[in-house]
Order: structure tokens, then sequence, then C-alpha cells
């Protein structure tokens, strides 16, 4: 049994503060939000208009510009929380394993995926364009995009285990740089 001041998972992988200060956690199974005037945490219960509940491995939770929250799974694509409308939208028509979440200057949404290259997405979920270029590249190792970060109004990824790629977001031209050293890249941080 777990009392309302514990957290339900030990697995815990990403964090995110909303506009209320509270904390989204996201663990290997599911999400839970701690809430910092009572300071317990509460199971992510709500569920799409289909009836589905995430409940799978979450890699990235991101408060958006626009206050929706991103959620990316591994196993049931990505989700979309508008806290205003208290409404929970699932994609996983494009993939199902989603690894990271980052927004650019312009509000665009990109998602880094296990097998379908980068994504890039509206504010309210509407595909834009895919980068897949890099899976024409020799010595990549694999084709999982693990991680991306928006840096100085540009699109930073790391690609399988031996590329780092730069996407010019004005003109979708990408830019791949190969190390043999630096082995898998887990992570961008400006």
């Amino acid at each position: 049994n777990q009392d309302a001041s514990s957290l339900g998972n030990n697995q815990v992988y990403t964090l995110c503060e909303d506009i209320h200060k509270n904390i989204w956690i996201g663990t290997s199974r599911g999400v839970y939000i701690f809430n910092c005037n009572t300071e317990k945490f509460g199971f992510f219960t709500h569920t799409t208009e289909f009836g589905v509940l995430i409940s799978s491995e979450i890699k990235k939770i991101v408060l958006t510009k626009s206050g929706k929250i991103w959620i990316a799974t591994l196993g049931q694509g990505f989700f979309i929380y508008d806290p205003e409308r208290k409404k929970l939208v699932q994609d996983s028509s494009f993939t199902s394993f989603v690894w990271d979440i980052s927004e650019d200057s312009s509000g665009n949404i990109y998602l880094s995926s296990h097998e379908e290259g980068l994504l890039c997405f509206d504010q309210r979920g509407n595909f834009i364009q895919k980068e897949d270029s890099y899976i024409s590249l020799e010595n990549k190792g694999n084709i999982k995009i693990n991680s991306i970060k928006n840096i100085d109004n540009g699109i930073w990824f790391s690609v399988g285990t031996t590329h780092l790629g730069y996407l010019n977001p004005k003109n979708w031209k990408c830019i791949y740089y190969e190390s043999k050293e630096a082995g898998s890249i887990r992570a961008i941080s400006e």
C-alpha cells in the first residue's frame, strides 16, 4: 500500500514544473504529479476520449509556451494534455516510441523517435514535417534519436551511436557530425 505522501514508482525518468508550481513526474509506469501545496503525490488518472490511460514508460514531459503539457512515452506514442480544458489527446500514428521533446522559438514541437526520425508538430499536435535523411549515413550505428534540444533557434539531436545532427528549422537543412569515439549521446544541454 502507498500513502499519499509517497511516489508510487521508484523509476523516475523526467520532471516538469507546471504553471501552478506542481511537479509532473515521468516514471516507468505512467505520470505522477507532486502537489506543492499539499506535499502529496497523485497518479495522473486523466484518460483520452477513448479511455486510454498513460501507463507506459515516460521519457520526457514538457510544458510548452501555449501552456499544454506534452508527454513522450515508450509504447503509446505521445500525449498532449490541455490543463485549461482538462483534455488529454494521444497520437501514436507516427511512432509509438518517443524519446525526447523540444520546443523551438516559433512554438513548433520536435519529437525524437526510436524508428521514425525527428518529427515536427505545431502546438495543436498537427504534423508539419519529418527529418530522416540520416538513415542514408554510413556508420550510424542504430537509427534511434536519443535526445533533442533547441539551442539558438537550431535543433540539435543525436543519431544512433556515432552522429550529432543540427537542423535549421528555417530551411529544414541538416548537417551531421560523426564521432567514432563519442559513444551514445544521451542528453544535450545549453
